[in-house]
């Protein structure tokens, strides 16, 4: 007799869940957010540059070990949505045993790696002070170690993101970077050298890694997870299905992952620079992530349900849906991109760093264009089939990147992000969803015009009011009836171009 699904939240409607679970997804990013941006504002006036720029890179290589998730929670999440649809209370059990006996794999070499990169530092970093050297290596010993001891406790929030009950993890990953980012600015105000920092930072690390596994003892412990449940099959199902993931993570590696390492290698005085501008795109690209990661569950489910011309349906919908956050998100810091960098990082950074923030911001908005296709191809495990545009993407942007940051310094590198983006989308369209058509059956010509073409309409105004507020170095000149006119226009596109009629009325029924 089939049990009835685990932890079932009470009846709700798939556009319900999705809003609920896409909340809680918010929620976290705002904390993220948060703290993405006190932190720098700290940082960068009690640090010194040098001290400053080596504490990004201490990031940036700890944060490394994250891609040996090897797409494992994502995978669990998808696999346990199915077996909870399912009623299969073992099944959730299974696979998440041999999740998590792949992440403990993962964790071992996470560690190792970490070792390396820490006595590397040196080398990565020629132009690096030589005086910050040895804090440096120990403090992303230190944080790249907490890192790998995370790792095997994704498996649990990869359950609750499987039962559709993002809030567990969620809160708990919020407070993470919350207390990160206040112990982190602690140990700044105290004088505390770069070392001291990192194994802060890695003790509060491995003490939210403990309680992800406390909260699945305490909410969802019926899912009883024992080595005995380990098995071949489920083992090789698991690695088949995170192969292709792990191309798309190595794949992020190449295009958003080495960036910063790129520029601190070639160019360190700009990496404070560089990192700040992409730090603001990277609230663009979280901000949708967040919004469409439900898609990857509820797609799972959804595909033993619906046919594939109703999945194509719903892909067309959260198409004009991403395309109208990201707009909305996305033109202002644009416009006002001088403003936001001058009021946030102060001055020399909105002068220097206005051109990095444009360029990477017009590639993270073409690249997002493609994100529902991409988590719902996830969703129904046919991300092999669309992997050709993620590697391409990766080849250029890293070939291309590494070429011109030789001969015009960091900004190269946001050229070559911008480039690898258009490669991106390009073969979306023309290669990836022709192979995917029997999950997600939908004219390209239609998804292109009417979920792409006719919402990106809503940029229009601002095109052509290009020439005011394109300068690097200036707010733009703008009298307040120009700006309400702009605005305004704006607004008019978003909501009655780039929304249909039936979400302008689901809109104004919630509202």
């Amino acid at each position: 007799m089939a049990h009835a699904p685990i932890l079932a939240p009470p009846p709700k409607t798939l556009a319900q869940r999705l809003v609920r679970n896409a909340a809680a997804n918010l929620v976290r990013m705002a904390s993220f957010g948060l703290v993405a941006i006190v932190l720098p504002m700290v940082l960068v006036r009690h640090l010194p540059p040098a001290s400053y720029n080596a504490w990004i890179l201490i990031l940036q290589l700890g944060a490394y070990v994250n891609f040996l998730d090897l797409g494992v929670q994502t995978a669990l999440s998808k696999y346990v949505a199915e077996y909870d649809a399912a009623g299969d209370r073992k099944g959730c059990a299974r696979v998440t045993a041999n999740g998590l006996v792949l992440l403990l794999i993962t964790a071992a070499i996470g560690t190792v790696l970490t070792f390396a990169m820490g006595l590397s530092v040196s080398h990565l970093f020629p132009q690096m002070p030589p005086d910050i050297i040895i804090e440096v290596r120990w403090a992303i010993i230190f944080y790249g170690f907490s890192m790998a001891i995370a790792l095997p406790a994704s498996a649990f929030a990869g359950i609750f993101l499987g039962l559709q009950r993002n809030a567990v993890p969620m809160f708990l990953q919020s407070s993470n970077k919350l207390l990160t980012g206040l112990v982190t600015i602690a140990c700044v105000l105290l004088h505390t050298r770069i070392r001291v920092m990192g194994m802060s930072v890695a003790v509060v690390n491995i003490i939210f890694a403990l309680a992800q596994v406390v909260s699945w003892k305490a909410l969802a412990s019926h899912i009883r997870i024992h080595y005995n449940l380990v098995d071949r099959d489920t083992m090789s199902a698991l690695l088949r299905y995170c192969a292709v993931l792990t191309l798309w993570s190595v794949a992020g590696l190449f295009v958003s992952g080495f960036d910063t390492v790129i520029v601190g290698h070639f160019d360190f005085p700009a990496t404070a620079y560089y990192a700040a501008s992409a730090n603001a795109t990277s609230f663009l690209s979280a901000l949708l992530a967040v919004i469409m990661s439900p898609l990857i569950p509820a797609t799972s489910a959804l595909s033993v349900q619906q046919t594939p011309r109703q999945l194509g349906n719903l892909l067309l919908r959260a198409t004009r849906y991403n395309i109208g956050v990201m707009l909305l998100a996305g033109l202002p810091l644009l416009i006002f991109s001088f403003f936001v960098l001058r009021t946030w990082m102060g001055a020399p950074f909105a002068v220097q760093g206005v051109p990095f923030l444009r360029i990477l911001l017009i590639g993270i908005m073409i690249r997002m264009i493609g994100l529902p296709y991409a988590v719902m191809v996830i969703g129904t495990a046919k991300q092999w089939l669309a992997s050709l545009s993620p590697i391409c993407e990766a080849i250029v942007n890293f070939t291309i990147s590494i070429i011109l940051v030789r001969r015009i310094g960091a900004v190269g590198v946001a050229w070559g992000t911008l480039i690898g983006s258009l490669v991106s989308i390009g073969l979306h369209f023309t290669v990836s969803m022709f192979y995917t058509r029997d999950k997600l059956a939908i004219s390209r010509r239609r998804l292109v015009t009417r979920g792409v073409l006719l919402p990106l309409a809503a940029v229009i105004p601002t095109t052509l009011a290009a020439r005011y507020w394109w300068g690097t170095n200036v707010i733009p000149p703008l009298n307040p009836l120009a700006w309400t006119v702009l605005a305004l226009s704006t607004a008019a596109l978003l909501w009655f171009v780039t929304l249909d009629s039936a979400a302008r009325k689901k809109l104004l029924h919630r509202a």
